[in-house]
């Protein structure tokens, strides 16, 4: 989601309001009123909405199944996501191993589910960055990732 510039100035006011502190139930509460920036983000049908939250609830279900993944070579144990969204679909998810019903993958759907996990976690690690860089905090980040590092090669 991408925010207009009336909208983040909305959301900027708020908090100012609020000695830079916020929470939904503000911003809920904002939104409300029809004349506000932050008015158009929400559908305001109730049967609409509850149905949206419905299938927003449902896909974080989705998203939260784990199974354990244990690597019989190194003797290690992970825990990863039981569901990946699907590659070749506009939107949904497929199941990665044979316990979910998985398909049979082919190696460039593999490789599509892997790609796609990478960009998520460099979003991440980029995001966290230019957070410590804005904080002053480069040296404790820059340690704090060589720890993340090490201890991967660790494992």
């Amino acid at each position: 989601m991408r925010l207009s510039k009336a909208q983040m100035e909305r959301m900027f006011a708020l908090s100012k309001r609020t000695n830079g502190r916020i929470n939904p139930e503000i911003v809920l509460r904002e939104a409300e009123n029809t004349y506000s920036p932050l008015h158009s983000l929400y559908e305001w049908d109730k049967s609409k909405a509850l149905e949206r939250y419905y299938l927003d609830r449902s896909s974080e279900i989705i998203r939260a199944s784990r199974i354990r993944f244990v690597d019989t070579t190194t003797r290690t144990t992970a825990y990863i996501r039981a569901y990946a969204r699907d590659p070749k679909k506009k939107s949904g998810y497929i199941g990665i191993t044979p316990e979910t019903g998985a398909p049979k993958l082919d190696a460039d759907t593999k490789k599509s589910i892997v790609l796609e996990a990478i960009k998520d976690a460099r979003a991440l690690v980029s995001s966290t960055r230019t957070m410590a860089y804005f904080f002053g905090l480069e040296k404790f980040y820059a340690k704090a990732e060589s720890s993340l590092v090490e201890y991967h090669d660790s494992v």
